[in-house]
């Protein structure tokens, strides 16, 4: 398969298809002609054409540093989110913490009142037994006055 042929103009004298050509002349040639031709000087390249929309090297590097800040952006999301996931975890038990100590909080209120409650009612209980105690203490002082009194009235009848 013959390569397709495409012009060139000749600035030095070059032989092209077995025929002598001088410069300035505009010739039809295949890509590994040209190639020799640009090798031996005979021709100049053809302008470089750049259009609009070609990507350029500063193309290239905005979207590699757009590119980089996407994936630091990721990468702090997903840093922020792993150590977000980890305090909310440590929260969720600081809070399972406190809970747990409320509710033992509770228990030693409860515990202490009936405590309290029972110490109180011993305190009424003995309070009780005291005044009882007292009470009788002076019943029997009284009944021991009285026996003295007997005893003397009947020692100064005889």
């Amino acid at each position: 398969m013959e390569d397709k042929k495409f012009p060139v103009t000749l600035t030095g004298p070059a032989k092209i298809d077995g025929v002598r050509e001088k410069p300035g002349k505009r010739v039809y040639v295949t890509t590994a002609l040209a190639l020799q031709l640009a090798a031996s000087g005979v021709i100049n390249p053809p302008p470089f054409d750049v259009e609009d929309d070609a990507p350029l090297g500063s193309d290239f590097d905005q979207a590699v540093a757009a590119a980089a800040a996407k994936l630091a952006a990721e990468t702090i999301d997903r840093t922020v989110a792993t150590i977000t996931a980890e305090k909310d975890a440590e929260l969720t038990a600081a809070h399972d913490e406190v809970h747990g100590l409320q509710k033992q909080l509770v228990d030693v209120k409860r515990d202490a009142a009936a405590k309290l409650a029972e110490v109180e009612s011993r305190v009424v209980s003995a309070e009780s037994l005291a005044a009882t105690a007292e009470q009788r203490a002076a019943e029997a002082e009284k009944k021991a006055a009285e026996l003295e009194a007997v005893i003397a009235a009947g020692s100064r009848k005889k």
